[in-house]
C-alpha cells in the first residue's frame, strides 16, 4: 500500500483494511485512519467502514468517541454526518442511546437530518429484532431438526 502502482491498487488495499475480523487489525486500521499517512478525505471512509463491520462496530464506536476531536479535524464540517450515518447499522438499544447522548453533546447542523434518519433506522432494527428473533430461532431450530432426520 505504501508504494502502489496505481490509485486503483492503493484503494483496493485501503478499503480492504476495514474488512478484517481481528480486533487488533481493526484497531490498527482506526489508528492509521487518523494518522498523517492518510489523507483527511479518506480518513472518514476508513472509520465508517470499520463501523459498518459487525466485528468492528463496538471497537470503532469507542474509537470515535475517544478520538472525536481528531476525526472532526480530519473530516471537517461533514465529519458528523458521515460518522452518524455509519452508526445506522447499529441494532442495539444501548448503542442507540450512546449515539443519542454523544451527538447531543457534539451537535453539528450539517448532520442533523442524517442523525434523525439514523436514530429511526436503529429503532426500526431494534423493533424488528424484538418481534422476529424468537420466531426466527424457532424456525431455524425446526429446520435443523428436520435436516437431521
Amino acid at each position: 500500500m505504501k508504494s502502489p502502482k496505481s490509485p486503483e491498487e492503493y484503494y483496493a488495499y485501503f478499503y480492504t483494511l476495514p474488512q478484517f475480523r481481528n480486533p487488533q487489525l481493526l484497531e490498527r486500521t482506526l489508528q492509521f485512519a487518523v494518522s498523517p499517512d492518510v489523507r483527511s478525505q479518506d480518513a472518514l471512509g476508513l472509520i465508517s467502514n470499520v463501523l459498518a463491520n459487525p466485528e468492528g462496530e463496538k471497537l470503532a464506536w469507542d474509537f470515535v468517541r475517544q478520538h472525536w476531536t481528531e476525526i472532526e479535524k480530519a473530516g471537517g464540517p461533514f465529519a458528523s454526518a458521515q460518522i452518524v450515518g455509519a452508526t445506522s447499522n447499529f441494532c442495539d438499544a444501548k448503542m442507540r442511546d450512546q449515539v443519542t447522548e454523544f451527538f447531543a453533546a457534539h451537535k453539528n447542523a450539517a448532520g442533523e437530518r442524517t442523525y434523525r434518519q439514523t436514530i429511526e433506522h436503529i429503532n426500526n432494527c431494534i423493533d424488528l429484532k424484538s418481534q422476529q428473533e424468537s420466531q426466527l430461532a424457532s424456525w431455524l431450530g425446526q429446520k435443523r431438526n428436520a435436516g437431521g432426520k
